[in-house]
């Protein structure tokens, strides 16, 4: 599967990037909101993890942006704050295909492939 990884920490952005990668899926990694519209532009995704907190846009914004460009593709949000009750049913409406909140591990990560 080709997945986009969008997260402004290098290290988280490597970590699932890797993660992804020696589970046989394809990545492309942005650390900037902006970076991550000019790639869903230019090259097809099947799914995307977006992490909500990047500095250059509002994860929000992103997320719309993602969902209007790549309608099929599935986009996991991946959140390190704490949500407001509901936030997470927001978000899918929003074009969220699933919430992972952070920290998470291998496992949890497998069943958002899912």
């Amino acid at each position: 599967m080709k997945v986009l990884v969008v997260d402004d920490e290098p290290v988280v952005l490597a970590l699932i990037s890797r993660m992804l990668d020696g589970e046989g899926h394809v990545t492309s990694r942005a650390e900037r909101g902006r970076t991550a519209v000019d790639m869903a532009r230019r090259e097809k995704f099947e799914m995307a993890f977006l992490d909500m907190g990047l500095p250059d846009v509002k994860g929000e914004h992103l997320l719309s942006t993602l969902h209007q460009l790549q309608p099929e593709m599935k986009i996991v949000v991946v959140s390190g704050g704490d949500m407001a009750h509901g936030e997470p049913e927001r978000l899918r409406e929003m074009g969220a295909w699933q919430v992972l909140p952070k920290p998470f591990d291998m496992k949890q990560l497998k069943l958002a492939l899912a």
